[in-house]
């Protein structure tokens, strides 16, 4: 039965996702090779995230998971309940990274961009509303590191987040 640890942390990458558990069962390993190999300066695969270059791709997950666990860590009172609720800390940080990735990833068919695009944006719109101005500057320089895929899906995030704040 294969694994479904992180190789370099030993947390389940299943924990408390909607997506199907055969889903998972073949993705979260490719995303854990992918990043066992660009810490060995070894280029993912092209099928996951198109041309990308190990540093890209370490950058991505190595900013992620700073982010997500700085973002998981800050419990401030003054948070309404209803921006808690909404909170990355709700799932895993590992699961939401690798949903991020996959959700770049490149598809042929329109639908499946549209519906990968989507999933994005409500991802990226999550993590931005729980995050202070200084982490989402911080954030947005630190996309020029990141695969091209992944950095076009957070572009549109800031633009939807600001249409949402504002209703």
């Amino acid at each position: 039965m294969p694994s479904h640890d992180c190789r370099l942390c030993g947390i389940d990458l299943r924990m408390r996702t909607g997506r199907s558990k055969e889903i998972l069962a073949r993705d979260i390993p490719a995303i854990d090779q992918a990043y066992s190999a660009a810490l060995m300066s070894i280029e993912p695969n092209s099928a996951l995230l198109g041309k990308v270059t190990d540093k890209q791709f370490q950058s991505l997950v190595d900013d992620l998971l700073d982010l997500l666990a700085r973002e998981n860590s800050q419990q401030q009172p003054s948070r309404s309940k209803r921006k808690q609720k909404g909170s990355i800390s709700d799932q895993p940080r590992l699961v939401a990274i690798v949903d991020l990735i996959l959700n770049a990833s490149p598809a042929t068919h329109p639908r499946t961009r549209s519906n990968r695009h989507r999933r994005s944006l409500k991802l990226w719109t999550k993590i931005l509303s729980s995050l202070h101005d200084n982490d989402a500057i911080t954030l947005m320089r630190s996309t020029r590191s990141w695969p091209t895929a992944v950095r076009a899906r957070f572009d549109h995030a800031p633009a939807h987040h600001e249409r949402n704040k504002r209703r």
